[in-house]
């Protein structure tokens, strides 16, 4: 998957996050992020699981707002990636530390 389509759906997620979860970011250890995890992706942090965040966020697939979780991989616009789903992730997970270190800064100006 192209690192732009990655980049927007972490924005769309961002965007959603800054919507119904004001600083968020915050709540989000970047050393312990793990977007094979259910409490440690992005959502886990903040909800408490992956599940759970998808729930208060009314999203039934996280895939399309850049969050990620096992579960999530049955969707199937992301069957045809299979056989990529660690580079994705690796991706995914890069451009989220990315989003989240500019929001700390943003916070911090």
């Amino acid at each position: 998957m192209k690192l732009k389509k990655l980049k927007k759906r972490v924005d769309r997620g961002v965007k959603l996050l800054d919507k119904k979860k004001p600083k968020w970011w915050k709540k989000v250890d970047l050393k312990k992020l793990d977007l094979n995890s259910e409490d440690n992706c992005v959502l886990g942090q903040i909800y408490g699981s992956y599940t759970d965040g998808c729930g208060k966020l009314n999203l039934n697939f996280g895939i399309k707002h850049g969050f990620a979780n096992p579960h999530d991989f049955k969707e199937p616009d992301f069957m045809k990636f299979c056989d990529k789903i660690d580079a994705y992730i690796d991706q995914l997970k890069k451009v989220w530390k990315k989003r989240i270190k500019q929001k700390l800064g943003e916070c911090n100006a």
